[in-house]
């Protein structure tokens, strides 16, 4: 039974530097254990490399890094989140662990108005989408799409083997 309609989304959390996160399960294809990353070379900090899963190559983010906190090395926790092709090219993302799937009823989710956004830290003010108030804890909805398009064409531009944009 599907239980993804309008006013009734399920959300994949994860944690990064101890802080809730979540993107919305239709974006999410699939998760993975760490791998090894191809790195490249004068790619800018918050691309960790490609990534080769199933002889498919991803390129992969650092989450972490692009939401300001300093690079650190993986642990047993550390997992990629791919995303489905809607949400850009082949790409996902590095996160500290993954949580649950949780619904995400509208009545739920604190819309990010322009006051929310304006006094946001750095980058996370343009990802987030909304806040979800779940029983236990606050988590912080990101948009997929976003996170790809704030590599910006001059990073794109800069990642050796890259034939297109990252829009």
């Amino acid at each position: 039974m599907n239980q993804h309609t309008a006013d009734h989304r399920q959300i994949c959390t994860f944690i990064i530097e101890g802080e809730h996160y979540g993107l919305d399960i239709l974006d999410v294809k699939e998760v993975h254990a760490g791998n090894r990353f191809t790195p490249i070379h004068h790619a800018p900090e918050t691309v960790k490399g490609y990534v080769n899963i199933r002889g498919q190559i991803h390129l992969i983010v650092d989450l972490k890094v692009l939401l300001g906190h300093p690079p650190t090395p993986e642990r047993e926790s550390t997992r990629i989140l791919l995303f489905k092709p809607g949400a850009g090219e082949a790409f996902g993302v590095l996160v500290d662990a993954i949580g649950d799937v949780c619904p995400a009823p509208d009545s739920l989710i604190a819309p990010m108005d322009s006051q929310t956004a304006s006094s946001g830290p750095g980058i996370l003010r343009h990802l987030a989408t909304g806040i979800l108030k779940n029983s236990s804890h606050l988590v912080t909805l990101l948009s997929a799409k976003s996170i790809l398009q704030h590599l910006s064409p001059s990073s794109s531009d800069k990642i050796p083997g890259n034939t297109g944009t990252l829009k």
